[in-house]
């Protein structure tokens, strides 16, 4: 039996793997917040329509999940942990700081899009994502460091 190891197989089992599925729908493991809804195409704002005609929505942004809460070892520099595929199926993840979630948001729709996660052009999308995300409060901890080692 011919065993093929090293670098060649190790390229050949990573270009042949596929991207795990993102958890969506039912498997979403973040804070539930009246009026929102994640759903396997991202986040989704239920509007009261005015003069009592029902509700309406609107897409906020692609599907992130929030997969913790994070902290430096000060306990500062509170924040949360997303994680996304980008247009490109990457799978990217970023610490977005609690600071970003005041105001417009504007410094957390930027990053989020420069990062290939999609988000609503219009601004009460903006408002959304920046009230849903300042609403989480997972229970998964994440302590962040300014540079790895000892």
């Amino acid at each position: 039996m011919t065993r093929r190891g090293g670098p060649s197989a190790i390229r050949d089992a990573i270009a042949a793997a596929e991207p795990p599925d993102s958890p969506a729908g039912n498997d979403w493991r973040g804070t539930e917040v009246p009026g929102f809804e994640m759903r396997a195409t991202g986040l989704y704002r239920e509007t009261q329509a005015r003069e009592g005609r029902g509700s309406t929505e609107f897409q906020a942004s692609a599907y992130f999940e929030v997969r913790g809460r994070t902290r430096d070892r000060g306990y500062n520099r509170h924040g949360l942990l997303l994680a996304w595929l980008d247009y490109d199926g990457v799978e990217k993840t970023l610490v977005v700081p609690r600071a970003w979630l005041f105001g417009e948001g504007r410094e957390l729709r930027t990053r989020l899009a420069e990062m290939g996660l999609w988000v609503a052009p219009h601004p009460a999308a903006g408002a959304a994502l920046v009230e849903f995300l300042a609403r989480q409060m997972p229970k998964r901890r994440v302590r962040i460091v300014l540079q790895p080692g000892w």
